[in-house]
């Protein structure tokens, strides 16, 4: 892998096109972060997956591999998380093997974490695919693998999805913990025998996570953290407020799909709640224009219904670009500058 960024700069594109054509993989790294609809991929994936509970998830992010003709990527290697292959353009080959690493740790954990590799023995290959556009294959965690092209170029999108593990449920409980959060008695890192007040202190410390830890308090803190980690990753807070003053009766925007919202009446007020934790009132003659909102997927203020005046919709809207719940349409000019980076 080469990095192409020069400190305090944008990306050289003359270098990343230099590199592509001598056969380097371009990699957009986190996509979810930094384009609308993958953000809505990426939300409505979390947001499945958790409300089925058949794999709870911490994230899911996405990335966008773009490779030259007769390329190869990473050699034979096993990812930490779940990985949806989803084939845009082109064609690759993926070559799955025999040979799985059991339950691998989370990046940072354990020196043969994700993009361990396997070159010298990835094991016997058992499956070969290749993939063309609207293809996908899914690879778990664990499972070695790897790809490449032939005579095409290749786009695909890598969809991680990474499972909330035991481990990191017991690792935000135990934090939570004040007696965890004490420092080790002077001297337990020095030697190679362990003091007996460094043996009481851990004693001490693991009753104190027994007696103030059940499973209903280590699920509900990972709850929350997961909440939290969901929201500052997908937060755009400064692209928002700049983007509210600007609005007219002709702006187009965009309710997020991944934002679940319900009405409610309450005498000559409606409420509006957002998600599982916000809400904001409005008054009672807001509600059709309140309704419309959640009902269609994009709009202009122009199609409001409703008594407001156009000054009222245009303060309504601006509210709910703030929260999160609306955010502008891509422009014509947004797409053809995202379509050139791709």
């Amino acid at each position: 892998m080469r990095e192409f960024q020069r400190p305090g700069q944008g990306v050289s594109m003359d270098r990343i096109l230099d590199a592509y054509r001598e056969g380097t993989t371009v990699v957009l790294n986190d996509l979810q972060r930094r384009w609308p609809p993958i953000r809505d991929l990426a939300s409505r994936l979390w947001h499945d997956f958790n409300d089925a509970a058949e794999l709870p998830l911490r994230a899911v992010g996405v990335n966008a591999y773009l490779s030259p003709p007769n390329a190869e990527g990473l050699a034979a290697h096993f990812d930490s998380h779940c990985v949806f292959i989803l084939q845009i353009s082109g064609r690759k080959t993926w070559t799955l093997y025999d040979e799985r690493e059991e339950l691998p740790s989370p990046d940072g954990l354990d020196p043969s974490a994700s993009r361990a590799t396997r070159a010298d023995a990835p094991g016997t290959r058992v499956h070969e695919v290749t993939l063309a556009s609207g293809d996908f294959v899914y690879i778990p965690r664990g499972l070695v693998h790897k790809a490449q092209t032939a005579d095409s170029h290749s786009l695909h999108l890598a969809v991680g999805l990474y499972p909330c593990t035991w481990g990191e449920v017991l690792a935000d409980a135990i934090r939570s913990v004040p007696a965890c959060r004490r420092s080790l008695p002077r001297g337990s890192l020095s030697g190679t025998h362990l003091s007996p007040e460094t043996q009481r202190a851990f004693a001490s410390v693991m009753q104190s996570v027994v007696d103030r830890t059940s499973a209903a308090t280590a699920i509900g803190l990972a709850r929350t953290e997961i909440e939290r980690l969901r929201e500052r990753l997908q937060s755009r807070g400064f692209e928002r407020c700049h983007a509210v003053e600007a609005i007219d009766r002709h702006t187009r925007v965009v309710r997020r799909g991944d934002v679940r919202l319900s009405l409610t009446r309450q005498g000559e007020k409606v409420v509006m709640e957002i998600g599982s934790g916000n809400s904001f009132q409005a008054p009672a003659a807001a509600e059709p224009a309140l309704r419309y909102i959640v009902e269609n997927r994009s709009f202009t203020l122009s199609f409001m219904p409703g008594m407001l005046s156009e000054g009222s919709k245009r303060v309504l809207v601006k509210r709910l670009l703030k929260e999160g719940v609306l955010e502008l349409a891509p422009t014509e000019e947004t797409c053809q500058t995202v379509a050139r980076t791709m």
